[in-house]
């Protein structure tokens, strides 16, 4: 394993760990007084980034601080490029460190780790604008408070804005810079997606402010780099309505459907298509065994996906993360789509399989809606009328997603 894995396995000595060690080198401290929480653990591609809820005596009394541990490739190399800290811990055995473990080379992957204070996350420019209020007022000027709802470390951010009442204002995402245009295109391609908060291109306006009246933008104004403002979607997601007993709506009616005149943008890679890296990324947190069954399962899947795959001829705009919590049900039965990141032209049979796993999510807390979404699903594929468009055949309110949070930010 890997030098941060290694930091996350229990010690029965008493006295400082290796992450007490890691966070009091990283804020200049004695490790003796820094506390250290495992908050989130993400793991991608054979790396972990780690959230970590610090706290500290100062001063004024308790310091509590959120810090990030990282030893993704990009991460080094970002802390190589003095964007954050890069640490070396001495605390770990060399024999608990497998060199082979990663993909740069051995010496810097098995030992080296990147650390950054959130919300300078050194591949996420914008986050701490967004995280930071006075900074957020420039384009909000009702904005009140910041809450940051999803964080994954190095690639995505999602922070909301709500005014002095709590009534969210708007919403932030937080992407690399470089994904921001793709970002734009493609919630402009799906009908059903949050509008955009921007200014009008020559005029002192802000397109999107009739989805939220009254929320006070100031037009002109772009906040930093990666950052897209996104309007509030109005309803509840799929999942508080099962839970609530209300109808489900029709499969025609989950399923996106692109903006007239939008250009085509091809979708993200099916989820069946990306099973070995999702699988890769479990096995930094799997016992054998578990990774072994894992691995089984995701074969068969593969195996059945490449035998089916010629008989979905069709094609047309499909979300690419289709699930209850993705999907907003106003009161007079509109449907909206959140994320839409990986939104472009694919098979709508993806779309149909993301949803119909994730039944099993509301089940726990509303067996009865999520069996009926299930029903709904395979009905509607099943039904030569209901069918995917263009198939051959048969075949946050948003709810809590499990994301790192950091403490909220203060401005």
């Amino acid at each position: 394993m890997t030098t941060l894995a290694a930091l996350l396995v229990p010690v029965p000595e008493p006295g400082p760990t290796g992450l007490d060690t890691l966070a009091a080198a990283v804020l200049g401290v004695a490790d003796e007084d820094v506390t250290v929480r495992v908050d989130r653990v993400q793991p991608r591609d054979g790396h972990l980034s780690v959230g970590l809820d610090i706290s500290y005596p100062g001063e004024g009394g308790l310091v509590r601080d959120y810090l990030v541990a990282s030893d993704a490739p990009v991460a080094l190399a970002a802390a190589r490029a003095g964007r954050a800290a890069l640490v070396e811990p001495a605390s770990v055995a060399d024999n608990d460190v497998d060199d082979d473990a990663a993909d740069c080379p051995a010496e810097d992957a098995a030992r080296q780790i990147a650390v950054w204070r959130h919300p300078a996350d050194p591949e996420l420019p914008g986050l701490a604008a967004a995280c930071t209020l006075s900074r957020v007022r420039e384009l909000v000027p009702k904005a009140a408070s910041l809450t940051v709802l999803t964080y994954r470390p190095l690639r995505r951010a999602v922070v909301r804005v709500d005014g002095p009442d709590g009534t969210p204002l708007a919403y932030l995402k937080v992407v690399r810079p470089h994904r921001l245009a793709e970002l734009r295109e493609r919630h402009l391609l799906v009908s059903g997606a949050p509008a955009l908060l921007e200014a009008v291109p020559g005029s002192d306006a802000v397109s999107g402010t009739d989805a939220v009246p009254g929320i006070g933008l100031a037009p002109g104004i772009g906040l930093a780099p990666g950052v897209l403002a996104l309007a509030v979607a109005e309803g509840v997601t799929l999942t508080d309505a099962l839970i609530a007993g209300a109808p489900v709506p029709s499969l025609a009616q989950l399923r996106p459907s692109a903006t007239t005149g939008a250009p085509e943008i091809a979708a993200a890679a099916p989820w069946a298509d990306s099973l070995e890296s999702q699988v890769r990324a479990a096995a930094t947190l799997l016992a054998p065994e578990s990774l072994a069954w894992l691995r089984g399962l995701a074969d068969a899947a593969v195996l059945a996906w490449e035998q089916r795959r010629g008989a979905v001829a069709g094609r047309t705009v499909v979300h690419g993360d289709l699930h209850p919590g993705n999907v907003v049900v106003a009161d007079d039965g509109t449907v909206r789509h959140l994320d839409v990141d990986r939104a472009g032209t694919g098979l709508a049979v993806d779309d149909d399989a993301c949803l119909l796993a994730h039944t099993e999510l509301p089940r726990a807390g509303a067996p009865r809606g999520g069996l009926r979404l299930r029903r709904l699903v395979v009905r509607g594929r099943s039904r030569r009328s209901g069918g995917a468009r263009g198939d051959a055949g048969p075949d946050r309110g948003r709810a809590p997603h499990p994301c790192p949070r950091p403490r909220a930010p203060r401005g």
